[in-house]
């Protein structure tokens, strides 16, 4: 019984590192996402409420329901969407690929 607590545990760790490091990585995004968050936010203005969303796969959408930007994207997504930024602020750590 212990060994397959044991077991378990060190399966539970190993997983763990490895998300650690793909977080840590953060979401990567094509420059065609990026160019489009460009865009995204030239629009914005001092009273903007704007939600941005992005896959890695090139997935996105803008809205400013924060439910509703993750489904619009996703639509064009095969990859989970992320909420990206508010306004101007970006949310998650990124690269750009």
């Amino acid at each position: 019984m212990h060994k397959l607590i044991a077991i378990g545990l060190v399966a539970v760790f190993a997983a763990g590192v490895g998300a650690s490091s793909a977080h840590a990585e953060g979401l990567r995004i094509s420059k065609g996402v990026w160019q489009k968050f460009a865009e995204y936010k030239n629009k914005l203005t001092p009273s903007s409420d704007e939600y941005f969303a992005a896959s890695s796969d090139g997935g996105w959408a803008s809205s400013t329901d924060k439910e509703q930007v993750i489904k619009d994207c996703q639509q064009y997504a095969n990859s989970p969407c992320v909420l990206f930024a508010h306004n101007d602020e970006i949310l998650v750590p990124y690269n750009v690929r």
